[in-house]
């Protein structure tokens, strides 16, 4: 028999308590285990060096000094880009060197990440710097404890974000896996990809990232064996995608259709337009 407690007309029952009690705590902990891992989501460049302040700096500004990595949280409390602060050096003035990262966004079409060098100045203990892109959006990080808060503008209202510090820079920034970075082409010989039975065949046998250098022509280009009139499909398909080492958000490649004959050495549309998506033209 479970025991019960009256007290001024209301029914409490203990071990019900410590059941909600520990569902609660299950639940934020698996709160803490989900949240949005950022350290190796923003890219930094390789030659990042923090320099210590000299005596001269102020303490209000020195503390600035050092990398510090977050999330944006929009207004629902979702979190949604992650965001990496690298301030390398201030000065006794108040200027200091910054380098700005950051993730991917889907929802604002941040495809890739991506980083910024800024020079930013420290007034009244808040770090301050218009970012080069358009509309020049500004930012100010001001201390809360021992972390960097900052406020930003978006589509659905202000995000804010709470940046903590990391004891080592390395600790943060994308680095590219082994075989990331494809191989060029041989420059002399067949070559080994992208190959006419790679294209042909009905499985993606070029899976993978391939180097630029493939699409590119091959010496010494045969006249055309023969003529060609009629249309050329191009299936849908994917994009894979990277910057600074960070892999970027899947393109999708809508297909297409164009109707064309050849003129010589010529592969000419039937019309000259624009295609649906935008940026697929049609011309000689």
């Amino acid at each position: 028999m479970n025991r019960q407690t009256r007290h001024h007309g209301y029914t409490t029952r203990p071990h019900l308590w410590v059941v909600m009690t520990v569902a609660l705590g299950l639940a934020l902990d698996r709160q803490a285990v989900t949240a949005k891992e950022c350290q190796r989501e923003t890219p930094l460049p390789a030659d990042v060096r923090l320099t210590v302040p000299g005596p001269q700096v102020p303490e209000a500004v020195a503390r600035f000094v050092g990398a510090w990595t977050g999330t944006w949280v929009d207004q629902g409390g979702r979190e949604t880009q992650c965001h990496t602060l690298v301030v390398e050096e201030v000065l006794a003035n108040g200027y200091a060197r910054v380098i700005v990262s950051y993730g991917t966004y889907a929802d604002r079409d941040v495809r890739l990440s991506g980083l910024l060098y800024v020079t930013g100045r420290i007034v009244d203990g808040e770090l301050r710097f218009q970012l080069p892109l358009p509309p020049r959006p500004k930012r100010a990080y001001r201390f809360a404890d021992d972390t960097l808060q900052a406020t930003r503008e978006g589509p659905g209202g202000t995000d804010r974000v709470r940046l903590s510090r990391l004891t080592d820079v390395s600790q943060v920034g994308c680095r590219a896996q082994a075989g990331a970075v494809p191989p060029a082409p041989p420059t002399t010989g067949p070559r080994d990809r992208l190959t006419a039975a790679e294209l042909l065949a009905s499985t993606d046998a070029t899976s993978g990232l391939v180097h630029n250098d493939y699409f590119m022509p091959v010496g010494q280009a045969a006249p055309a064996r023969h003529t060609f009139q009629g249309t050329v499909t191009v299936q849908a398909s994917s994009m894979v995608t990277a910057s600074y080492g960070c892999p970027g958000l899947a393109e999708t490649l809508p297909g297409f259709t164009v109707a064309c004959f050849t003129q010589g050495e010529h592969l000419v549309p039937v019309v000259r337009d624009i295609l649906y998506p935008p940026g697929i033209i049609q011309r000689v």
